[in-house]
């Protein structure tokens, strides 16, 4: 059904737009309580029975999963601090738009559309059902304003919980009013007066959708929150003071600052010489070679320092027709020698997703073989 909605709604081929096989993995690992989306496909435990119930069972949550593999083609926002919360949103968004749409076409009847994140597959929420809910974060403790974003080491730079910021503007975008921290109805015993004379206009589901959907696809991977805002009001045409109404509800209004593009994850060279090393860390979304020329066959490289995302960063060595001969992950506390190298060159590549970092590699010497 998710990939219906994506292609009814946006007219898109797959994850990829471009007719993608879409693979769902069920029944993964041993009690398991989370979904998740591993760069190639989705993946569903089943629950403990207790906590959870099979998280595959959450059309939410499908919803979910499947559109990080959508940002993954489109935007690939970094998944830390904003651009991460950002990434978390618009699974969000896209996740509970699902449950309207099905809805609406009575392809789900099991299930009503909310604005509850996992309360279908959810057992044992916190203070309330789901453990997210878009038109109240702080029902979960989650800001709904951006001046209560929380500036954290856990958690990516606290994706989930600042996701209800823009999770909240959308909400607004679709259904109008104003922030829910701005009454004392509900929000946990949460209450503020931050932007509380912006009352916002209902677009409703199918325009707000179409809306956020363009321009969060459009946002480069470093994008902040204030990118965002600017992105939806950009595309929204006669809806832009609408869409820019749900941005000022939490926080984000004109003039906001735009996200900084980071240092390059890494800059690779053509012409290594010995010692050659990956930044310490190295950034997200990398891929960069570094080549030494040896002069003659018969060497292998020395890592003093190999340390990568284990299973989602990698280091590779090649010989010089491009034949792989290792494929690192992982940290190597006492260092590594390369495969012997037939070939006068050799090569050192790195590749980086866009969540979590380490300390990468240094090459500081080569050792005959």
């Amino acid at each position: 059904m998710p990939d219906d909605f994506y292609a009814d709604s946006f007219g898109r081929d797959s994850l990829d737009d471009n007719g993608m096989q879409m693979i769902s993995s069920v029944h993964v690992l041993n009690r398991f309580c989370n979904a998740f989306w591993n760069g190639e496909q989705m993946a569903y435990g089943d629950g403990d029975g207790k906590t959870c119930i099979s998280l595959s069972g959450g059309l939410d949550v499908v919803g979910h999963e499947l559109t990080h593999g959508v940002t993954q083609f489109t935007s690939n926002l970094i998944y830390q601090d904003e651009s991460g919360a950002l990434n978390e949103a618009f699974s969000d968004m896209m996740g509970n738009t699902i449950e309207f749409y099905a809805a609406a076409r009575g392809l789900d009847p099991a299930a009503t559309p909310d604005w509850l994140i996992g309360e279908d597959v959810i057992l044992t929420p916190d203070v309330a059902p789901g453990f997210r809910n878009m038109g109240d974060p702080q029902e979960d403790a989650d800001p709904d304003h951006y001046s209560e974003f929380i500036v954290t080491t856990a958690d990516n730079g606290g994706v989930h919980s600042n996701s209800g910021i823009p999770n909240h503007a959308y909400y607004l975008a679709v259904n109008g009013g104003k922030n829910a921290g701005c009454d004392a109805v509900g929000s946990n015993g949460h209450q503020h007066t931050a932007d509380c004379d912006v009352t916002v206009p209902a677009l409703g589901v199918d325009r707000a959708a179409q809306i956020f959907f363009a321009g969060f696809t459009s946002l480069p991977e470093f994008a902040n929150m204030c990118d965002a805002r600017n992105a939806t009001v950009a595309v929204a045409g006669a809806d832009a003071p609408g869409a820019s109404a749900a941005w000022a509800a939490v926080g984000l209004k004109t003039g906001c600052t735009p996200g900084v593009p980071p240092p390059p994850a890494c800059v690779g060279d053509a012409n290594a010489q010995i010692p050659f090393e990956s930044p310490h860390p190295y950034g997200n979304n990398g891929d960069c070679t570094w080549t030494y020329n040896n002069g003659t066959g018969g060497f292998a490289f020395h890592f003093s320092l190999l340390d990568t995302e284990a299973d989602f960063d990698f280091v590779i060595v090649s010989d010089g027709n491009g034949q792989q001969l290792i494929r690192y992950t992982g940290l190597f506390r006492r260092g590594a020698t390369s495969p012997c190298i037939s070939t006068p060159t050799g090569s050192v590549r790195l590749t980086t997703d866009s969540s979590v970092v380490a300390q990468g590699f240094i090459v500081d010497s080569v050792v005959p073989c």
